[in-house]
């Protein structure tokens, strides 16, 4: 008769042999991927530079055609990853910044939500992808850039929209609408 070795509970998790996560293991397991989730996907503050600028498109293409400025709408949302990764680089670098306080009139639209004005002006815009910069001069759009860029992308991109030095508009947008922005309509609170 040959001896059989002792098998002990925790080594298998049934008679076909196969090793067993242990309990205290999978617990570890759950709490890191939950720590993960909360506290490793922070949302990004919103850039300073848009703080401060107006709400809404209605009120930023007029300011912004007074001024001889650029419109400069920031579709985002919360949840959005590549969003939170723009808003922590390139949207941070101080040429960028300045450069968007000097010459454009910003307009944060956050869709988190999905509906509200921020959402009415992205729908307005055609937006279908996030992150989306898009730039409107003199009531039409002049290009967009969607996706994470860095920042000396973004300011060749910037100035390109802006037609400083003779910079190409991103090829991948297609180069300026032929169509006039229309925001939606403003409809007094009440």
């Amino acid at each position: 008769m040959t001896p059989v070795p002792a098998r002990r509970m925790h080594d298998s998790d049934d008679s076909s042999g196969r090793p067993r996560i242990p309990h205290l293991a999978l617990f570890f397991f759950v709490i890191l991927f939950i720590g993960v989730m909360i506290y490793g996907n922070r949302t990004a503050p919103m850039p300073a530079t848009f703080a401060a600028g107006p709400a809404t498109l209605a009120e930023a293409i007029p300011a912004a055609e007074k001024d001889g400025r650029v419109v400069l709408a920031f579709a985002t949302a919360d949840w959005c990853g590549p969003c939170q990764q723009l808003k922590r680089g390139a949207m941070q670098d101080p040429r960028v910044a300045a450069w968007i306080e000097e010459r454009a009139v910003p307009v944060y639209l956050d869709v988190t939500s999905g509906d509200g004005p921020a959402a009415d002006d992205a729908a307005a815009l055609g937006v279908a992808g996030i992150p989306a910069l898009i730039a409107i001069k003199d009531g039409r759009e002049v290009d967009r850039i969607e996706g994470v860029v860095g920042a000396n992308e973004l300011l060749t991109w910037l100035k390109a929209v802006n037609g400083e030095r003779g910079t190409p508009l991103s090829p991948a947008a297609g180069g300026a609408s032929s169509e006039p922005v229309s925001p939606p309509a403003v409809t007094p609170a009440g």
